[in-house]
């Protein structure tokens, strides 16, 4: 069977013409409905820092991208570049494990993720937030020992859409990226996982800008978790 156009929606979800032995995931938008928490702790820091707004449109521009590039950008155009960005991402995260009782994964995602391991799917994380707060959210949601692999950003040198996540997970997973599928929301994790060589599906479900995740042309796009199941069907 060969794969279908690229952008190809989840009513004909394409299967591969060979199985698929790892999915690699995004964690915020992808697995745990956290966007409007983490957008609330940057314009709460922001507010209380510096005294301005971190707008929605900001947010929809730079979902996935490191804290320090978030930042960095609102400070620039306020001309406020006298503000300490440590500061800044301290309180950031201080703020969201303050919210951690609200963090909670999309509907049908966990049954999901248990269904693949049922198959013999492996899975892994790969996601830009730092390693504490990963395996914070995870283990809130009751998922962590679901994952062979945790790559968090602070663990590689280069954040998506640098495929050096991708490939550092591969690795781990003693796999090829022929053997993987990544599963992500923003563009960033379109770009890196295709340039590590892997398979990129879009998530639709969480993304909080559907235009940009769509023009990094992904693999396939599916429109809810249970269409992993699908995707993984062999």
């Amino acid at each position: 069977m060969q794969d279908g156009p690229k952008n190809q929606t989840s009513s004909h979800v394409t299967l591969r013409p060979y199985p698929i032995r790892a999915l690699l995931l995004d964690l915020d938008g992808t697995i745990a409905d956290t966007h409007h928490l983490i957008h609330r702790c940057l314009d709460e820091t922001l507010s209380e820092q510096v005294g301005v707004r971190f707008t929605q449109e900001w947010w929809e521009a730079g979902v996935g991208k490191p804290l320090h590039k978030l930042f960095a950008h609102a400070l620039e155009q306020h001309d406020r570049r006298d503000v300490a960005m440590e500061g800044l991402v301290d309180s950031y995260r201080a703020r969201l494990k303050s919210y951690e009782p609200e963090v909670a994964a999309f509907p049908g995602m966990v049954n999901t993720l248990g269904l693949l391991k049922e198959r013999g799917v492996r899975l892994s994380i790969v996601t830009t937030k730092h390693a504490e707060a990963a395996s914070r959210h995870l283990q809130t949601l009751g998922i962590e020992a679901m994952f062979d692999v945790v790559m968090p950003g602070d663990q590689c040198a280069n954040y998506k859409p640098d495929p050096e996540a991708f490939v550092k997970t591969v690795e781990l997973m003693r796999l090829t990226p022929e053997d993987c599928v990544a599963v992500g929301d923003s563009p960033g994790d379109i770009i890196g996982a295709r340039d590590a060589g892997v398979y990129a599906v879009g998530a639709c479900w969480g993304t909080v800008n559907r235009k940009a995740l769509m023009e990094a042309e992904p693999d396939v796009v599916i429109e809810r978790p249970s269409d992993l199941l699908t995707l993984c069907r062999f």
